[in-house]
């Protein structure tokens, strides 16, 4: 019974779990084909990398947000080199060498940063705003009341 339990714990807390699996066996097979390719996709989503060294929250937001975000900043030169097989090799080494490929991949992940930061004040700000709003709606429905049945509607039981 308890052998159950400690395996089940100890699958639950796996560092690395199937989705790190997978991805481990896909950087492999990468790297097998081009490792400028594989450096230019470490290197590119680096960012994301350490957002998951750093975010220790059960749900990982962070990890997830700037993982989306910069994967979309390298999506596009991984798509170039995909379109490209043939001159794969040559496209990873000018793209590397390249300071505006890390100046887009990494305001990418800068944008993942910041809407992780930001947008929770947002939604306080828009939460607060709408909840005003259906407090001065109340307040005029209290009002409207208190004009039909007098204002002995608004006091309270004083028992």
């Amino acid at each position: 019974m308890h052998m159950r339990k400690a395996e089940k714990q100890s699958e639950a807390t796996s560092p690395i779990g199937i989705g790190g699996f997978f991805i481990t066996v896909l950087m492999v097979i990468i790297a097998v084909f081009s490792t400028h390719v594989l450096f230019l996709i470490l290197f590119g989503m680096l960012p994301g990398f350490i957002a998951g060294v750093v975010d220790r929250y059960q749900n990982r937001y962070l990890t997830k947000i700037v993982l989306m975000f910069n994967f979309a900043g390298v999506a596009p030169y991984l798509i170039q080199i995909i379109l490209n097989y043939s001159q794969a090799h040559e496209m990873a080494i000018k793209f590397i060498l390249e300071p505006k490929t890390w100046l887009y991949i990494y305001s990418y992940s800068t944008i993942g940063w910041v809407v992780y930061w930001c947008f929770p004040n947002i939604n306080l700000l828009i939460k607060n705003v709408l909840v005003q709003f259906k407090i001065n709606k109340l307040n005029d429905e209290l009002d409207k009341l208190v004009n039909e049945w007098g204002k002995e509607v608004k006091k309270r039981d004083e028992e």
